[in-house]
């Protein structure tokens, strides 16, 4: 049976609260892609044995080895077509066989056939594991590399060679670090630098790049980092946004790793750029950018303080306060902005006096829950600090963020309240350091009290224990208790 408290029940013994620091909670980026084409052939003609029934039939696997290459030719066509269709049978096409056979049209002398082939590869790759296996036990994979390596073929055949290749480094750590056996990254890096690769392929290859420095639970050995961080030092200068963007996630997953990562990269003289990069009009720069940002605020003190000398602070807290900038690049600028939070002290000072409350208080005023959460991250990374001090307190209540948060508590959103609970239990704790308590004082001049009162009749047993625990701690008298 719950026991309901009023300002003049039973003090119970204070119990103290810990609140997790956020450094590092995003999506990823898409790390294998299809290549999906229309339903027409290459003349322009529909082509009805894709778009009528999108199986593998036993005249097509036939086919691949009949004796006449152009028929040859028109079925590895088909095939293609058959594995860009949604839900393709990529299943029924490895129990058929037919790998092996690919292999070697892969090495075949006609130049349409290897690139069929290599699309068709792309799109098995974006499969499952298994799937990726088969590539590998069917030597597939060993003429990928050898395409690769040779960097002979024609631009098409390399960009879906490398396509392939970055799908397979996309699916887990251990097919990355297979790649990486192969020496792919010097051979990528190779295509890049060439003044005679295509755009495209370029494109690709550094999105390759990006999907092998991928999974901070496993980097990738510090060798090929260096290797692959001289390049995206240099591509993030270039005017094609595509490959800018790509050079920007090579970063942004560099710098999601271990600290001696991050020294690299701002050891590389790029900070100052990819704050500029920050204030780029394209969305799909900013995001990387951003990320790139947190994360070098997410490590260490130091490393944090070399981005705030770089005058991150003003432009960060630009964009988290900016309405007409979408929601989830305000999202990403908040979650850089809890990292400092999550600092020492001084940096917490300084990120108040840089306007960091300000625009925390200005989203909770906004219709926003999503951001509202995020202003939450960053007070209660404020005041989760070990060493959070009373003058911080004093700045979040002198500045009008107790209202800001009894308007929270209000809201029908378990994370937002439970978060807004955890902040005020911190602020009046640190408000016991003087006495009176002005902070409980001032949350009780602004009513709060009734809405702690009433969350203590929600149905959540959580959210019932930390009002409670509130009004017990700072809001009880010594002299009467009831039921």
């Amino acid at each position: 049976m719950k026991l309901y408290i009023d300002s003049t029940k039973l003090k119970l013994e204070r119990i103290e609260t810990v609140v997790q620091l956020r450094k590092k909670n995003r999506n990823e980026m898409i790390d294998k892609i299809r290549n999906i084409d229309s339903t027409f052939d290459d003349n322009g003609e529909i082509d009805m044995a894709v778009t009528s029934n999108a199986s593998l039939s036993p005249e097509l696997i036939k086919g691949l080895w009949n004796p006449d290459i152009n028929v040859v030719k028109r079925k590895v066509f088909m095939l293609r077509k058959l594995l860009c269709v949604e839900n393709p049978p990529i299943e029924d096409a490895i129990n058929a066989n037919i790998l092996p056979r690919l292999n070697e049209l892969l090495n075949c002398d006609m130049e349409e056939i290897r690139f069929h082939i290599a699309w068709i590869l792309t799109n098995i790759a974006c499969g499952f594991d298994e799937h990726i296996g088969a590539i590998v036990n069917s030597n597939c994979l060993d003429s990928l590399i050898k395409i690769l390596k040779s960097q002979q073929d024609s631009q098409r055949v390399l960009k879906q060679t490398v396509w392939t290749l970055s799908n397979i480094a996309g699916e887990n750590v251990r097919y990355r670090n297979l790649l990486i056996n192969y020496d792919i990254i010097t051979s990528l890096i190779s295509l890049v630098d060439k003044t005679t690769t295509h755009i495209d392929v370029k494109i690709q290859a550094i999105w390759c790049l990006s999907n092998m420095c991928r999974r901070k639970d496993s980097p990738t050995p510090i060798k090929e980092i260096k290797q692959i961080l001289n390049l995206a030092a240099k591509l993030i200068y270039s005017d094609n946004e595509h490959i800018l963007r790509n050079s920007l996630w090579i970063l942004a997953y560099i710098c999601d790793g271990p600290c001696e990562r991050m020294t690299l990269v701002l050891e590389s003289g790029i900070l100052d750029r990819l704050i500029e990069i920050v204030l780029h009009p394209n969305q799909e720069l900013i995001n990387p950018a951003l990320r790139t940002i947190g994360n070098i605020l997410a490590g260490s003190e130091k490393q944090t303080q070399l981005a705030i000398d770089a005058s991150v602070l003003p432009v960060l807290i630009n964009i988290a306060g900016a309405k007409h900038i979408s929601k989830f690049i305000r999202k990403e600028a908040f979650w850089a902005l809890s990292n400092i939070a999550a600092g020492n002290p001084s940096q917490i000072k300084q990120l108040i006096d840089d306007g960091g409350l300000k625009v925390v208080k200005s989203v909770f005023e906004e219709d926003n829950m999503q951001l509202q959460k995020e202003g939450l991250w960053s007070l209660c990374n404020m005041l989760g600090n070990a060493e959070g001090t009373y003058d911080i307190a004093e700045s979040i209540v002198s500045q009008g963020l107790l209202e800001c948060m009894i308007r929270l508590l209000k809201k029908n959103d378990f994370k937002i309240v439970d978060k807004t609970l955890d902040c005020l239990y911190k602020i009046f704790n640190l408000g016991e350091e003087k006495q009176p308590n002005f902070f409980t004082y001032a949350f009780e001049e602004l009513d709060g009290m009734d809405v702690l009162f009433e969350l203590q009749y929600k149905q959540s047993d959580v959210l019932f224990k930390k009002s409670q625990r509130i009004i017990i701690n700072f809001f009880h008298s010594d002299d009467d208790t009831s039921d």
